[in-house]
C-alpha cells in the first residue's frame, strides 16, 4: 500500500509540474528552456485571463485572438477547421460529367486471362512505379493485369487504354489523335498554387484525377501506415532521447511559402532553439546527401515537418520519411493528421492556444525523457511507408492498382470540365495571409469569451 501511494504522489507531482512548466503566468520561457519556478499549478482559464491582462498592460505584448469554444476545444487547430467548415460546397468540387452510355463492355475472364491494358506515361520521364507488366505483379495488385510505359512511340494510339499526364513540367504537350477508349488521367502531386496554369486545350479531356486530395478518382497519397506482423518489443523499452543533445531541427530550400512556416519557424526560434539547415538557415548539409536528416534525428528530438502549402488532405514526405526516423515531428498542414497516423505519434503545433505554448511543450518534453519516450510507443504496432520511392512502397502501389482495376472494370464515361481549381488557388487551400492563419503566426492568443 506504501508503495502504491509513493507512485501516486510522484504522478501528482509530474502532473503538476506539467502544467506548471506548460502554462505559466509569467513571460515566455528563455531559450536556454529552464523552468520559470512558478510554484503554483495553472489552469488553461488561468492562463488566458493573465495573458489577456498581460496584453491590457504592455502595448508591446500579443494580441488576444477572442473566440466563443469550449475550454477543452480552445486551439488554433479548433479555429481553423471552424474556418473551413464555413466554405460552400459548390467551391470545393470542380464540375465532373458523367456521360450516357459505357466505354467497356464489363469482363468476366479471371485475372489471369485478362489482356493486358496498356498505360502511357506521357510527359515525365519517370513514374516512381516502374514500368512494363512487373510493378503491378510485384505490388501484388488484385488485378495485375497491366503494362506501363513511357515510350511514347512503342504502340500505336490506338492501343493505348490509359494516358497519364502530369501538369508539372515543361511538357504540355497532349497527343494530336486519341482513340474512344483511352482514358486520360490527371496525375497531380502539388497542391493548388505550386503547379503551372494549366493550359486550356486540356480541359474537358481528362477522365480520371490521380492526386493526393481524398476526393480524387483514384487517391494518390504521399504515404501510410501499416500494421507489423509482429510486435517490436524493443520498441516499448527503448529510450529515445539517447545521444540527443540538441532540441528542434529544420532542414529548408524554399524560404518563402504560401503556408507563411517560416514565419512559424521565426517564432519559435523565439523561445528555444530551432537549428535550420539548406538554403534558409545558417546551417549546412549538401542537399542530395541521403544521410543528413538520419544523421540529424541522432542528435536532435524535434523535426518541424511544416508543409509549403496548408490545402485539403496535403500531407508529404516531409511527414511520412521523418516517422521511419527516431525523431519526433511537429507538423503544421491542414490534412487531419489524427485520421491516419497512429495516436501519439506527432505533435500538432496548431493544437495549442499559442505558438509559446507550443514551444513550452517541447521544452517540456525536452526535460521529462518519460513524456518524450511515450510518442514513439506506436513503432511497437505500426510503420510508416512512403510513397516515394514508389518501388519501395505500398502507399502508392495502391493507387497504381486501382488505375489498372478501374481500366479493367469501370465502365462510366467520366469527363473533367475544371482542372483550373485543382491547380491554381482555390477554396481548398489557406494561405499566411488568411485571418485564422495570419492570427497564428503573429503569435496571438485565444482568449474565451466569458
Amino acid at each position: 500500500m506504501a508503495q502504491i501511494l509513493h507512485v501516486s504522489l510522484w504522478c501528482l507531482c509530474c502532473l503538476a509540474a506539467f502544467c506548471v512548466y506548460i502554462y505559466p503566468d509569467e513571460a515566455p520561457p528563455a531559450i536556454t528552456g529552464e523552468e520559470d519556478g512558478d510554484p503554483e499549478k495553472t489552469s488553461l482559464q488561468d492562463l488566458l485571463l493573465s495573458d489577456s491582462r498581460s496584453a491590457a498592460k504592455s502595448p508591446s505584448t500579443r494580441n488576444v485572438f477572442e473566440i466563443s469554444l469550449d475550454l477543452k476545444n480552445v486551439t488554433w487547430l479548433a479555429l481553423v477547421r471552424d474556418a473551413m467548415s464555413k466554405r460552400k460546397p459548390e467551391e470545393l468540387k470542380e464540375s465532373v460529367t458523367v456521360l450516357s452510355g459505357t466505354l467497356l463492355k464489363q469482363e468476366k475472364d479471371s485475372n489471369e486471362t485478362k489482356p493486358l491494358k496498356k498505360i502511357l506515361f506521357w510527359n515525365h520521364p519517370d513514374n516512381y512505379f516502374g514500368v512494363g507488366h512487373e510493378p503491378f505483379v510485384r505490388a501484388g495488385c488484385p488485378v495485375d493485369r497491366c503494362y506501363i510505359t513511357n515510350n511514347r512511340s512503342e504502340l500505336p494510339y490506338q492501343a493505348w487504354d490509359a494516358l497519364v499526364w502530369r501538369p508539372d513540367t515543361e511538357d504540355f504537350s497532349i497527343p494530336y489523335r486519341r482513340s474512344p477508349a483511352t482514358r486520360y488521367v490527371f496525375f497531380l502531386l502539388e497542391p493548388p498554387g505550386l503547379e503551372p496554369p494549366i493550359v486550356k486545350f486540356v480541359e474537358g479531356k481528362f477522365n480520371y484525377t490521380m492526386t493526393f486530395r481524398e476526393d480524387s478518382d483514384i487517391f494518390h497519397p504521399y504515404g501510410s501506415f501499416t500494421t507489423l506482423p509482429e510486435p517490436r518489443i524493443d520498441a516499448l523499452t527503448k529510450d529515445y532521447t539517447h545521444g540527443k543533445t540538441k532540441m528542434a531541427t529544420w532542414f529548408v530550400s524554399h524560404c518563402q511559402t504560401r503556408s507563411g512556416r517560416e514565419l512559424l519557424v521565426d517564432r519559435l526560434s523565439r523561445y528555444m532553439q530551432v537549428d535550420v539547415y539548406g538554403e534558409c538557415g545558417t546551417l549546412k548539409c549538401p542537399r542530395y546527401d541521403s544521410e543528413c536528416i538520419p544523421r540529424a534525428a541522432k542528435i536532435y528530438k524535434f523535426y518541424l515537418s511544416f508543409e509549403n502549402s496548408l490545402c485539403d488532405d496535403y500531407i508529404t514526405e516531409k511527414f511520412f520519411a521523418i516517422l521511419k526516423l527516431d525523431i519526433l515531428p511537429v507538423v503544421y498542414g491542414l490534412g487531419e493528421y489524427e485520421k491516419i497516423a497512429p495516436p501519439h505519434s506527432y505533435i500538432n503545433a496548431l493544437d495549442f492556444p499559442s505558438i509559446r505554448h507550443l514551444a513550452n511543450y517541447l521544452l517540456y518534453l525536452d526535460k521529462n525523457h518519460t513524456a518524450y519516450n511515450e510518442y514513439f510507443r506506436w513503432k511497437a504496432y505500426s510503420e510508416a511507408v512512403r510513397s516515394f520511392p514508389m518501388k519501395q512502397s505500398t502507399a502508392s502501389n495502391i493507387s497504381w492498382c486501382q488505375l489498372c482495376e478501374r481500366l479493367h472494370y469501370d465502365q462510366q464515361k467520366r469527363v473533367h470540365g475544371n482542372l483550373q481549381e485543382w491547380s491554381q488557388h482555390s477554396a481548398n487551400c489557406l494561405s499566411a495571409e488568411d485571418g485564422v492563419i495570419d492570427s497564428f503566426l503573429r503569435d496571438e492568443v485565444i482568449q474565451k469569451l466569458r
